[in-house]
């Protein structure tokens, strides 16, 4: 898959091509999306103690969340910007 924009957090990552989104969760198997099948992309800021993280959701009502660290939290804004933006 030839990413057009990753996001990698500890916890794992995302990634998008024209076609597929590849979500990989740390010690879990890969899960590919299609594109067409993406609904949302949230990124929850960090609040105080609570970790900040992106969430994906599918038009099938599927959710998946990769946090991230909090200096990470632009970079994910990014991410979802970029998605937002190829999708349109």
């Amino acid at each position: 898959m030839a990413a057009i924009a990753t996001f990698v957090s500890y916890d794992g990552g995302v990634a998008f091509s024209e076609d597929v989104m590849k979500i990989q969760k740390r010690g879990r198997e890969s899960v590919t999306i299609p594109l067409e099948d993406v609904a949302t992309i949230w990124v929850k800021q960090s609040q105080e103690d609570l970790d900040g993280f992106i969430r994906i959701e599918t038009e099938s009502g599927k959710r998946y969340r990769i946090f991230f660290e909090d200096e990470r939290e632009q970079e994910a804004q990014q991410f979802r910007k970029r998605f937002n933006s190829f999708r349109i």
